[in-house]
This record gives C-alpha cells, sequence and structure tokens, in this order.
C-alpha cells in the first residue's frame, strides 16, 4: 500500500504551529516530514515516532503559549506492487481514500470551546468532532456568543461529545443554529447547567442548546440535560428548552432539503422557560415546512414552569414537549412529564399535556403520540 500521516485539528495559538516542523521517524531512523507518500509491502511492519521540533531561532513571544488538540490520522491506498494477467499498474491511479477527514479537537475550558466552535463552524470548515474531557465553567461576567454552523457556504456536522460532563453559566444558547447544505449539529452526552438567558431581540427561535436550525439534514440531540436554568424571551421567538424552532425546506421549483431532528433520552429540570408565543420544554416550535421530521424519544420534563405571555385572541401553544407541531411530522415517545407547570394568558387549557397546540395546514402535517395519530 501507499500511505501518508497527517496531522488534522490543531487548534490554540496558530502562530506556534508555525514555528513548529512535525515529522516522524521510523526504525530505521529515518526522518520522514509528515503528508510525504511512503509505500509498505505486505507483511511489512513498523514504529513510528511522531514529533514537533521547533525551531530554535525563534524570541521569546512564544513562551506561555499553547496548541491543543493534536489529531493523527493515516490515508491508504493501493501500490503498484501486484500483478494481474496485464502486469502492475492497473492500480496505479488509486486516490487516497477518506481524504475528507473531519477536524477534530479535544477542549477543556470556555476559551478553548469558544475557538474551535468558532473555527469547525465557519465556511468551508466541513465535518467536525469535538470532544469535552473536563466541565466548564464560564467565569463571572463571562458571556457567550451562540455559534452558527453556515452549511450554505461549506459547513459539514459538527459532533461535540459531552462524555457526561457540565457546561454551567452559560448567558445565550449553546449553537445559534445553522442553514442548509450537508450541515448539521450532533451533541452527545452533555448537561447545561444554570443558563440564564433573557432575551428581548429575538424574533424567531431561542433554546438552550439550538436557537433556529433551518434546513439541516441532521441534528440529534443523545442524553442531553438542561438543569437549574432560566429562559425568557420577550421577543417574538419560539422558545424551547433545548431548541427553539426547526424547520426543512420543500418548493417544487428547487427540490428539498429535509430536517431530520432527533431528541433521545434528553430533559428538562428544574427550570423556568417564558416566551411570548409557542414554548415547550424541548422543542418550542417543530416544524415550519413539510420537510421536517421530528423523533422524539424517552424524553423527561421535570419541576419545570412553562409560561406564555401571549396577548388577547391566543390559542393555547405551550406543552410539557413541544409548544406548537406545525407542518412536518412530530413523533414523541416514552416521554414523562412530573410536576411541571403550564400557564399561558388568556387561552384555554390544552388537549394534550405534552404538546401545546397541533397546525397540521391541512395534509402537511403529522403528529403521533406512543403510537396514536393526533388528529386535532
Amino acid at each position: 500500500m501507499k500511505y501518508r500521516i497527517i496531522i488534522k485539528g490543531l487548534t490554540g495559538d496558530e502562530g506556534l504551529n508555525k514555528v513548529i516542523t512535525w515529522s516522524y521517524t521510523d526504525s530505521g531512523n529515518n526522518t520522514v516530514a509528515l503528508e510525504t507518500d511512503r509505500v509498505f509491502s505486505a507483511g511489512q511492519s513498523d514504529t513510528l515516532i511522531i514529533s514537533g521540533t521547533m525551531d530554535g531561532n525563534v524570541d521569546n513571544n512564544y513562551q506561555e503559549k499553547s496548541i491543543t488538540g493534536v489529531s493523527i490520522a493515516v490515508q491508504a491506498t493501493q501500490y503498484t506492487g501486484e500483478y494481474d494477467s496485464n502486469g502492475n499498474s492497473y492500480d496505479a491511479g488509486a486516490e487516497y481514500g477518506n481524504s475528507d477527514l473531519p477536524n477534530t479537537a479535544t477542549v477543556s475550558t470556555a476559551d478553548e470551546l469558544k475557538t474551535v466552535l468558532t473555527s469547525f463552524t465557519d465556511a468551508g470548515s466541513g465535518n467536525s468532532v469535538v470532544t469535552i474531557n473536563n466541565d466548564i465553567t464560564l467565569k463571572e461576567g463571562e458571556t457567550w456568543t451562540p455559534v452558527t454552523v453556515d452549511g450554505y457556504r461549506g459547513a459539514g456536522v459538527i459532533v461535540i461529545n459531552g462524555n457526561g460532563h457540565t457546561i454551567t453559566g452559560l448567558n445565550d444558547a449553546l449553537f445559534g443554529g445553522g442553514f442548509a447544505g450537508t450541515s448539521g449539529i450532533v451533541i452527545n452526552d452533555l448537561t447545561l447547567d444554570q443558563v440564564n438567558i433573557n432575551n428581548s431581540t429575538e424574533n424567531q427561535g431561542l433554546g438552550a442548546f439550538i436557537k433556529c436550525v433551518d434546513s439541516m439534514p441532521k441534528i440529534e440531540l443523545v442524553n442531553c440535560h438542561l438543569t437549574n436554568s432560566t429562559i425568557v424571551c420577550t421577543g417574538d421567538a419560539r422558545v424551547g428548552g433545548l431548541i427553539g424552532w426547526t424547520s426543512g425546506y420543500d418548493n417544487q421549483n428547487n427540490g428539498a432539503v429535509d430536517c431530520n431532528v432527533t431528541i433521545k433520552n434528553c430533559s428538562v429540570e428544574n427550570s423556568s422557560i417564558t416566551a411570548k408565543g409557542a414554548a415547550g420544554g424541548i422543542i418550542g416550535h417543530a416544524g415550519a415546512n413539510p420537510a421536517t421530521y421530528h423523533t422524539i424519544e424517552g424524553c423527561k420534563v421535570t419541576n419545570t414552569k412553562i409560561t406564555s405571555t401571549a396577548a388577547n385572541g391566543k390559542s393555547w401553544r405551550i406543552g410539557v414537549i413541544v409548544g406548537t407541531a406545525n407542518v412536518g411530522e412530530v413523533t414523541i415517545s416514552s416521554c414523562t412529564s412530573t410536576n411541571n407547570t403550564l400557564t399561558q394568558e388568556n387561552a384555554s387549557n390544552p388537549n394534550h399535556e405534552l404538546y401545546g397546540r397541533f397546525v397540521p395546514s391541512g395534509a402537511n402535517g403529522k403528529l403521533v403520540i406512543d403510537g396514536v395519530t393526533i388528529t386535532n
């Protein structure tokens, strides 16, 4: 085979990396620069020592700087070593597989998380994986700016693996959301604690994990939790404990971009959620286009106040799981509500505790709860 070794996902002080040369040494004591093509014969094995060597002529400007999130990958393909009846050139043009390796990084502080998310969600960044290896607490007075995944300009699916850790003290959503393309947000095994959001200007969606998603093919929250938190929006945004607003895209002239939303084994506990309009413990407004598909499974909302301050004439639009189920599809299964308080000004009581209202817009909408299709 032909192979090469590459480094992905460097984060930290970019300038420091410019004065470091990355290479590896094999068992024959040969030093090889990274991203150099080499050949391995059948049955061969070797031990490689990878190192980063700093330029000995640099000044003191690099003291106390650091690089984190160093990830090493091997790309390999066939080499012209095998023969068939036509010779050994049949695989001479074989290209490296897995050429679009995801960016990867491991973070343990709020600053590192900000830096990595900003870089990994930028235009052309492709797919990314971020691993959190420590509980993170924002410092007193420290603010958080939600990150947006711009799939329209080439940002891909970003995966956050929380590994059971907690981020404490956010003053805004972890993600602003995203738009289009092959983009997506996947968050696993992460708790947000003591989130305190008070927003008067948002007019679309607001949630602790994600504000608003539009035409993003893949949205997944698995084993994600919101605890001891307050979300208040006096603007016109739909507000959810985890996600504010979701939509796909479907146009007969331009095709469809399905938005697939999966929320599994998540919870909201000891929190307060307040909106002018739709408000939900998990999602505020689910679906604003037929190409939006939700699966909400095994979720719990406990000891949480969900309030809508809608003006006179507004129908009931708050629910423990979903405030408003609109066009698209929403499937809710094995979800529970314990000791929650639902209040909406100037509206009658809901038909079902788990959702506030169902607005299917004719055939363009489907709501199923524990296997039962809801018709109104």
